[in-house]
């Protein structure tokens, strides 16, 4: 499940970083961006998360040849198993769980004030406003 876990991570921050460029590009284009410090947490955050998923791959190796390692000298219930590289394994999985999600909220905080801000700057016309309502009252 661990190896799964890993793999989630790193595809949604991966594609959460796409999507985000994506969104950019399109949703934006050439209007002014507010909150830019929340898109710059995000992409952080993401690089951050698929990185220490990327170590955890490198850490969990070498703390499963050290527990090999301790069965074969019979030192599996004498030391932690897999040394200090298990610990650290456990800690760049959760840190990078944790740092994907910073990254979410730091997009839905730039997206909110960007959506919002660029929706009450577009202007509404009397006549737009006139034929969108379905049941408008004409006196012919």
């Amino acid at each position: 499940m661990q190896r799964e876990y890993d793999k989630a991570v790193m595809t949604l921050s991966g594609g959460a970083f796409g999507v985000s460029l994506a969104f950019l590009k399109d949703a934006l284009r050439e209007k002014e961006l507010n909150c830019t410090q929340a898109l710059l947490a995000a992409w952080i955050c993401w690089g951050a998360s698929v990185t220490a998923t990327l170590f955890s791959y490198y850490t969990s190796t070498v703390a499963l040849r050290r527990a090999v390692k301790q069965t074969d000298d019979r030192e599996i219930y004498l030391k932690l198993l897999g040394g200090r590289f298990n610990l650290i394994t456990k800690t760049l999985n959760v840190l990078g769980g944790t740092l994907f999600l910073a990254g979410v909220l730091s997009i839905v905080l730039f997206v909110s004030q960007n959506i919002s801000s660029h929706a009450a700057k577009t202007p509404t016309t009397p006549a737009a406003t006139a034929t969108a309502t379905p049941f408008s009252t004409r006196v012919p």
